[in-house]
């Protein structure tokens, strides 16, 4: 054994385990935070990392202006490591320059950055290599405990990024090359860009960022007020930096009934989807009518309309279910009382997917009230289930990360999760 290789072992057990699923060209490999072992503990999520330009990007410009990497919880990130450029032809390193800047100035809206610039354009239609490499061992050649390739294209860049219109949801407003969703305390700006794409929304002293990596990319104004106009303006910067703006005028909707998607169970361990089930929390301080309300799995269409029933009290809680869903078939206790509205013969089209899908709730006018992620449901009997942090948002740190497990519907959900 040489000299450096003890060196590179210790280090690589030093800095797991943020880099102990790397792997040499995929970049990281990371849980999803919704994985669940057979002893109902999660697997420890590991922190992601990714790049820009972006792992596998093709016809990157070749007078690219900056390369970064950004790790969701490593705050040692730009302490422990050197940012490398390598020419996979040659092998060699290419000359970089240090570029000191913010996750946020880069497109990342969180997390640890580095960042650097190429000191001379990138060789054209050629492959280069992203390379991480520990600060103690930056001298030691192969010494690199992730990398990123990505490939340039033929020609430089000079002309500012377009973004495209995309297809607008529902219950989604258009704008110039953007999409709108309007609620209460939220706006959602849903856009594409035919390039890769660094993004900012700004907003007085406010900036939402996202990077779309040649497809589409979503920014998120919270914890606003309802009927409130917001002037924005949209910054968007290619590989390049060639950089192009646009102002927005934008609005809050009228204050949103206090209804929101609580649980969704869509993996009984007895007869699907006849026993599947999603559970309405009302968490405001009025009764509300939820009739005429839809639950759909489709952005495009209104889907499920609830029937007649009673009204949801503050606090209260409903299931809505199949038509032929029985309380006393299922393998879960549903408490004695507890409303149901029941739709078709599955909720959703065709039942809910074990493997996760977006479910979206609207009332009588359409308007989104609230949306669930996406997320696989792997255990039989377990739910979903929203931390209450936020009432409307489907991004999964709104939920818990490990299902319910026997789920509870009708109770509020356990903090100890």
């Amino acid at each position: 054994m040489t000299d450096k290789e003890p060196c590179l072992l210790r280090a690589m057990k030093q800095l797991c385990p943020i880099l102990c699923l790397c792997a040499a060209t995929n970049g990281c490999v990371s849980t999803d935070g919704f994985g669940d072992t057979d002893s109902g503990k999660s697997e420890t999520a590991q922190p992601t990392i990714q790049s820009w330009p972006a792992a596998a990007a093709t016809n990157v410009a070749p007078n690219l202006s900056l390369l970064a990497v950004q790790a969701v919880d490593y705050a040692e990130l730009e302490s422990s490591f050197a940012l490398a450029l390598i020419d996979r032809e040659t092998k060699e390193q290419w000359p970089l320059l240090a570029r000191k800047t913010s996750c946020q100035a880069i497109g990342w809206q969180t997390g640890y950055c580095i960042a650097a610039k190429p000191a001379e354009p990138l060789k054209k239609e050629h492959a280069y290599e992203i390379q991480l490499i520990p600060k103690t061992l930056a001298k030691v050649s192969g010494s690199s405990l992730w990398t990123s390739a990505f490939t340039t294209g033929s020609q430089n860049d000079a002309t500012a990024p377009t973004l495209q219109q995309p297809d607008c949801m529902l219950d989604e407003a258009a704008l110039l090359g953007a999409c709108l969703l309007r609620q209460d305390t939220r706006l959602s700006l849903r856009t594409k860009s035919s390039e890769a794409t660094r993004l900012w929304l700004k907003t007085g002293e406010v900036t939402q960022t996202a990077i779309a990596n040649n497809d589409a990319a979503t920014l998120v104004l919270e914890k606003l007020e309802p009927n409130t106009a917001i002037m924005a303006t949209l910054f968007a910067a290619d590989a390049a930096d060639n950089l192009s703006f646009q102002r927005l005028e934008l609005r809050t909707s009228e204050r949103l009934a206090s209804v929101t998607i609580s649980r969704v169970m869509a993996n009984p361990s007895t007869a699907e989807p006849t026993q599947e089930f999603v559970e309405l929390y009302n968490f405001g301080n009025e009764s509300i009518d939820i009739a005429g309300f839809s639950l759909t799995d489709d952005p495009y269409e209104a889907g499920d309309t609830l029937s007649e029933g009673p009204m949801l009290s503050p606090g209260a809680r409903v299931l809505i279910t199949p038509r032929s869903f029985q309380s006393s078939a299922a393998a879960i206790p549903i408490p004695t009382g507890i409303p149901l509205f029941r739709v078709d013969e599955s909720v959703a089209r065709g039942g809910l997917k074990n493997s996760g899908e977006t479910l979206y709730l609207r009332d009588r006018q359409g308007q989104r009230l609230s949306a669930t992620p996406a997320v696989e449901h792997p255990k039989q009997d377990g739910c979903l289930v929203r931390s209450t942090a936020d009432t409307r948002s489907e991004a999964t740190q709104y939920f818990y990360p490990r299902p319910e497990f026997p789920c509870r519907p009708g109770k509020a959900p356990d903090n100890s999760q």
